[in-house]
Order: C-alpha cells, then sequence, then structure tokens
C-alpha cells in the first residue's frame, strides 16, 4: 500500500467524524455526544442528505445510526477504526482523510481520549 503524499495536482480528500475508544461502548458514548452538533446544527444546512443510504427514501433520520451506516462517522476502538480507515482509502482510493472528532461538543477528556488512542494506535498502524 502506499502512503498518500502532497502533489501538485491533488489527491482525493474526504472528511469523517470520528470517535475512538477503549471499548466500543465508550466510542459510542462519545459519538452519542457529538450528535447535538451534527443532527442539530449540521442537520439543518442539508447535511444528512449527502448521507442518504442506498434506496432510502423519505426524509433521512438526523441519528448517530445513520452515520455510521453511511459511513460517514467512525467509532469504535482503535483496531476497529484502522480498518475502518482501510476500507476507505481501498474502496475509495482516498489519498487524505480529514477527522472531525467535534471537540466542543464532546466532554474534554473523551475528545483527548480520541486524540491519543487515534495518534498513538491507529495512525501507525494505517501508515
Amino acid at each position: 500500500m502506499r502512503l498518500p503524499q502532497w502533489r501538485p495536482d491533488g489527491g482525493v480528500a474526504i472528511c469523517r467524524m470520528l470517535a475512538v475508544a477503549d471499548t466500543y461502548e465508550e466510542a459510542w458514548k462519545s459519538a452519542e455526544q457529538s450528535m447535538a452538533f451534527m443532527g442539530d446544527w449540521l442537520g439543518e444546512f442539508g447535511f444528512f442528505e449527502a448521507w442518504r443510504l442506498p434506496g432510502q427514501e423519505g426524509p433521512v433520520p438526523r441519528t448517530l445510526e445513520q452515520l455510521v451506516k453511511s459511513g460517514m462517522m467512525l467509532v469504535g476502538t482503535p483496531d476497529s477504526v484502522g480498518e475502518q480507515v482501510q476500507d476507505l482509502r481501498r474502496d475509495l482510493g482516498v489519498d487524505y482523510i480529514v477527522f472531525v472528532a467535534c471537540a466542543g461538543a464532546v466532554d474534554h477528556q473523551r475528545m483527548l481520549d480520541t486524540i491519543q488512542l487515534f495518534g498513538e494506535n491507529v495512525i501507525p498502524a494505517v501508515a
């Protein structure tokens, strides 16, 4: 696997929400806290339409489940989030991934945990 590198001609970049913890349950709690930002704020601007699932009709639910099913939010342990990152790189051919962790909506310690676990475990595993 090649490592993403800056190129003068650009590359493919995507943005994903992120919640990482020692357990899936703790990561899910962090992700739930982010819904004040994702559902209430971004939802008002129509962002959830971009996260419509194939065949989904009617209004798109402004739920965490919708974000995870659509692939917009990566939630889990460092190992499972690393696998999700690898899947994005393989399936979409992305060169860059910008992560948003909703720091203003999530408890400060949860954000620090997400940043630390991602930096110490996920980045080295996918690099």
